[in-house]
């Protein structure tokens, strides 16, 4: 059970119960560099998409919330900010742009191979 931040440094293992060293082991143990800010009475996790100017919605947890809640929580704006970036960084050769300027990843681009653009 994640009771305070002492709790959430240990589980994310920062190497110090702050809130700057967790945030930092959240971002860089995560592939979306996911950010982490204390909210009143807990802490919220979200991520900004490089590129794509927007952002996961913010999943907020009140303590005490168990490790599997924190686990499932930065799960989901790793699929969040996956998502978005698939659909907005395709290369050129993905496909069509869409009308805001965008590309989708063709999964099956043979120049890029599914991974989009690299910027």
């Amino acid at each position: 059970m994640i009771t305070n931040l002492t709790d959430l440094a240990a589980h994310v293992c920062a190497h110090k119960p702050e809130i700057q060293a967790v945030a930092r082991s959240v971002y860089k143990y995560t592939s979306c560099g996911a950010s982490i800010n204390e909210v009143p009475g807990g802490v919220s996790v979200s991520s900004i998409v490089e590129g794509a100017e927007a952002c996961t919605p913010v999943h907020a947890l009140l303590y005490p919330f168990t490790g599997e809640a924190w686990d499932g929580a930065v799960q989901a704006v790793e699929d969040e900010a996956k998502e978005i970036w698939d659909n907005t960084h395709g290369c050129d050769d993905c496909g069509p742009e869409e009308w805001d300027g965008s590309r989708p990843i063709n999964p099956n681009c043979k120049s890029c191979k599914g991974e989009g653009a690299i910027i």
